[in-house]
């Protein structure tokens, strides 16, 4: 490219960003001509580079700022022109200046410098009155100059972002068929990028918004064929990954997003278990198992948001389960249920409509994690002493199964481990001794209870102790391995949880106090040096004032207690010794505080 001519072809427009003098027709037309072949040849890396060095480009910012004035706030416009002859000058500038700055930060630099005024008020100002065309270019524009630079995704961000949302409203504005989704596809994508800096500037009918488009798009396009071999984008992919991107990012987020318009909310949320339903239904596209676990973190996050009432939103999750819905739908609704729980009287509410047992049917179809967590919530929150008592025996196999599936994601899952465990500890605190000892006959509840050790399976150990039948002795040496199994080498007390001490402890001294002699000998010797690690931890503890530590402390001492009564009316092993010693020491520390 003979850059000599090319200087001469743009003087006119070169100028127009500080001595702007008249310009006529044809010296546009050939500067707008010369510009559209500096847009081409900035396509390669080298041209963009000589375009920045040479002084070029900051002028052509100067000059688009100039143009951007004169065309979208009324000023005087010179040599006669017509706003309209200014209009393709705009569109060629915009054009120029961001293939300059596509991956070369040198660029990114003079544009964002010369621009002062570009950026914070001009382009958004245009991408809310340029036509379709320049609008593009525009965001094209955005797109080049943001993308990898946090720095300036921010500050475009700040100042674009509603624009961004207005130029969202107007392409879904009239018939939905003769939609742009190209224009759409580059303004949620840029979207995507300002939601990380500007969530804070959603409101909710922009979230509406956005979930229409969503639904528009869910509804009105169609997934790729496997045997489709276009190398365009799936549209419809790329749609549902944009949008619930954004989505995602607003609702987890805005903190001040304000769901208390309790008729726009409902909308949203059915929507969008329209959307869920509708997403399941494709057989196949891209993305799709992140797209659905989107969706189903989006409703949770507005079924937890404090201004959400989830009142009336309660009629969409029992539409949902008892029409026997898809999985991620079913883990919707019980998320949406789970969240709008604050009291009994709400669980009473809840299962007036939907019965407890008609969860954990459905609870089967559940496979992957994200739709485990609701379920886990929601099953813990409705058990209660009444509940319980109306699960069957089938009721309680199926709940395991579920119990089961969700513990065998934990290794690729690890936040469903603390749902797991509050479930199983509540089981353990309402299942009667004699359905305690049913349920560990079942495989899957078993292996859940062994696997994950902690307060849930001292609670089953404390109930069984004071129970009147005998539990399996297999199982029992099963549940002690795993029960102890927190205090192998490197225990500390800051390792577990002070609720896991405090029961551990109440279930060892239970056991001790009932069981005959010969067991207890049997017992201790098999865990002397686990019991011994849990006591020398309970002495560490003394010097503490809080409530947890005394509640440890006074299960530990009795402990202490009933073991130097067993332990001395025989001759000890090391392991032994060292035990009785330090349940000696932890009485006499004891007394001396009292």
């Amino acid at each position: 490219m003979d850059f000599e001519t090319v200087l001469y072809d743009l003087k006119p427009i070169l100028d127009l960003g500080q001595n702007a003098g008249p310009i006529d027709q044809d010296s546009l037309a050939r500067s707008i001509a010369t510009l559209g072949t500096v847009a081409v040849a900035a396509r390669e890396p080298e041209n963009r580079n000589y375009i920045g060095q040479s002084g070029v480009l900051q002028k052509l910012v100067l000059a688009l700022g100039w143009t951007l004035k004169v065309v979208f706030t009324g000023l005087e416009l010179p040599g006669g022109l017509q706003k309209e002859d200014l209009i393709e000058l705009v569109s060629e500038l915009v054009r120029c200046i961001a293939n300059c700055v596509a991956d070369i930060d040198e660029n990114r630099e003079i544009v964002v410098s010369a621009g002062t005024d570009l950026f914070d008020s001009q382009i958004p100002n245009a991408l809310l009155m340029a036509d379709s065309e320049v609008r593009m270019k525009l965001m094209v524009l955005l797109k080049n100059l943001c993308i990898g630079n946090e720095e300036y995704t921010k500050m475009c961000a700040l100042s674009c972002t509603r624009p961004m949302i207005a130029v969202l409203e107007e392409l879904f504005r009239g018939d939905l068929r003769a939609t742009d989704w190209d224009h759409v596809f580059v303004a949620l994508d840029i979207l995507v990028d300002f939601a990380k800096y500007s969530y804070l500037e959603f409101s909710l009918p922009d979230f509406a918004l956005l979930v229409s488009v969503l639904r528009s798009a869910v509804f009105s396009l169609k997934p790729k064929s496997a045997d489709d071999n276009d190398e365009d984008e799936d549209a419809f992919s790329e749609s549902l990954q944009l949008l619930t991107d954004v989505l995602e990012i607003v609702s987890s987020q805005n903190e001040k997003l304000n769901f208390s318009d309790v008729t726009l909310t409902f909308k949203v949320l059915d929507d969008l278990f329209s959307i869920l339903e509708r997403a399941q239904l494709e057989e196949t596209y891209e993305n799709k198992l992140i797209i659905l676990r989107r969706l189903v973190s989006i409703i949770g996050y507005i079924s937890s948001n404090p201004s959400s009432t989830n009142l009336l939103e309660r009629e969409i999750a029992y539409k949902a389960i008892h029409k026997d819905s898809p999985g991620y739908t079913l883990a919707a609704a019980m998320i949406l249920l789970s969240n709008s729980i604050a009291s009994r009287s709400d669980v009473d509410e809840i299962t007036s409509h939907i019965n407890f047992r008609k969860i954990i049917e459905n609870a089967v179809k559940l496979k992957d994690a994200v739709q485990l967590q609701g379920f886990l919530d929601i099953s813990k929150k409705l058990l209660n002493p009444d509940s319980v008592l109306e699960l069957r025996p089938e009721d309680l196999q199926l709940l395991f199964v579920s119990l089961k599936t969700a513990n065998d994601q934990c290794t690729y899952y690890q936040n469903l481990t603390p749902l797991i465990e509050a479930l199983e500890s509540k089981l353990a605190a309402l299942l009667s001794g004699s359905k305690l000892r049913l349920a560990l006959a079942d495989d899957n509840w078993r292996s859940v209870v062994l696997a994950n050790s902690g307060t849930p399976v001292c609670l089953i150990l404390g109930k069984l102790a004071i129970s009147s039948q005998e539990v399996d002795p297999k199982i029992a040496d099963e549940l002690w391995a795993s029960a102890f199994r927190p205090t192998k080498p490197g225990f500390q007390s800051q390792t577990v949880s002070p609720e896991y001490l405090f029961h551990l402890f109440k279930a060892v001294g239970l056991y001790l106090h009932r069981q005959k002699e010969m067991t207890l000998n049997l017992f201790i010797q098999q865990y002397a040096m686990e019991i011994y690690n849990v006591l020398d931890t309970a002495r560490t503890l003394q010097q503490r004032n809080d409530a947890a530590s005394a509640g440890i402390l006074n299960n530990a001492t009795y402990v202490a207690g009933l073991l130097l009564e067993v332990l001395r009316q025989r001759t000890l092993s090391s392991d032994e010794e060292k035990l009785h010693d330090c349940a000696e020491k932890l009485l006499k520390k004891q007394k001396i505080q009292v």
